[in-house]
């Protein structure tokens, strides 16, 4: 008001030439932001002052209502991420294969996003080797299906407002299926090579973009010794892949011959393929710092993938490795756009449900290739 204009005024003083006067709770200004512009001619002006960050709920002029709850709850993400980028992650239908310790923590931050929709595909219950590393479980949760348990609470604890959906049944099934094909990004989290192995070949043929998180902790001969972490190495790969392009050509898929195997044995069912061995043959336990820093990577390719961050024609590989000081060091590779001709995976792309019949046969071309190259 006029009175305030004029404690401005006499903050500002008497100006030779033109200024811009900026007054932050002056007197009765009760922690407004006021600003005037003084010309030469000792002409004022007033100025619409916008002050974009957290701790000022009030500005000048036109733009005085734009303060942090016009944006809502997620106004920090939001004011981060653009305008565009914000409203394309809104829009997302996320599929997360695997509801353990990688894929708890991707719903959570998924979920917490705003109106993201999350389905969780995960057959399996809740053990008691779950419940430490795992984001949203606790005692009372084991013997509960691992994603109704997850949903359960992301419901309860998270201000997120999109659909937190359960497929309780393996990822060859209808209902998976039925998922996956509507979704618009599939995540994999899944720790063993069966299931990551199914799940490329679905999102090459319903040619939904894949996320793939891994990580891994692996010790030397001196795993009996006394010191239990000597020898260790630890580390992550995330990886990106573009519809049509898939796992075998961003960076390979270890154990692809084994996973091939496995998956036509167990006929086509990733949770009967990794039940036929114990989980610390696979890996030597888990750290919840490590599925952290992997989804966190993840999250952050994701959000600037949709903001048009990063290249939209390229399909991008992380690896994140920890040196025996524990100093982290990442890499990345960028993979073209371009399907590889002589991949079983990528000739099937965007088949959909007519290519469903012919899996077995791409494993057993995907098994056999996988022989020749070794």
């Amino acid at each position: 008001g006029t009175e305030d204009s004029e404690r401005l005024r006499a903050v500002g003083g008497v100006w030779s030439g033109r200024r811009v006067v900026l007054g932050v709770g002056v007197d009765g200004l009760n922690s407004m932001l006021c600003a005037e512009l003084h010309e030469a001619d000792h002409s004022v002006h007033p100025l619409d002052v916008l002050v974009v960050g957290g701790g000022f709920h009030n500005a000048v002029g036109e733009e005085a209502d734009k303060s942090a709850e016009d944006y809502g709850i997620w106004s920090p993400t939001r004011r981060a991420l653009g305008e565009h980028g914000w409203q394309m992650v809104q829009q997302q239908r996320v599929v997360i294969i695997g509801a353990g310790r990688t894929g708890s923590q991707l719903a959570e931050s998924l979920h917490r996003m705003g109106n993201v929709d999350v389905t969780m595909i995960d057959s399996d219950r809740v053990e008691s080797h779950n419940v430490g590393e795992s984001s949203l479980l606790n005692r009372d949760d084991i013997g509960r299906f691992k994603a109704q348990a997850i949903a359960g609470q992301l419901w309860k604890t998270s201000p997120g407002t999109g659909r937190i959906d359960c497929v309780l049944s393996a990822l060859n099934s209808q209902p998976s299926l039925a998922a996956v094909s509507g979704s618009t990004m599939l995540i994999s989290a899944v720790d063993n090579p069966a299931a990551r192995l199914l799940a490329t070949i679905l999102a090459s043929l319903f040619l939904v973009p894949l996320l793939d998180l891994g990580t891994g902790i692996f010790h030397g001969e001196s795993l009996a010794s006394a010191d239990r972490t000597a020898g260790r190495t630890m580390g992550a790969d995330i990886r990106l892949c573009l519809p049509d392009r898939c796992l075998l050509c961003t960076g390979g898929l270890p154990g692809v011959e084994q996973a091939a195997t496995d998956l036509l044995e167990s006929g086509l069912s990733e949770r009967a393929a990794d039940q036929q061995r114990p989980w610390f043959d696979q890996r030597s336990g888990s750290l919840r710092s490590l599925n952290g820093c992997a989804v966190s990577l993840a999250i952050r390719m994701v959000e600037d993938w949709l903001a048009n961050r990063l290249p939209q024609r390229k399909n991008r590989l992380l690896q994140l490795r920890f040196e025996e000081d524990g100093s982290p060091v990442l890499t990345k590779s960028d993979y073209g756009h371009t399907r590889s001709s002589d991949c079983p995976i990528c000739r099937i792309a965007g088949q959909g449900d007519g290519g469903l019949p012919y899996v077995a046969e791409l494993l057993r071309q995907v098994r056999d290739r996988a022989r020749q190259a070794g």
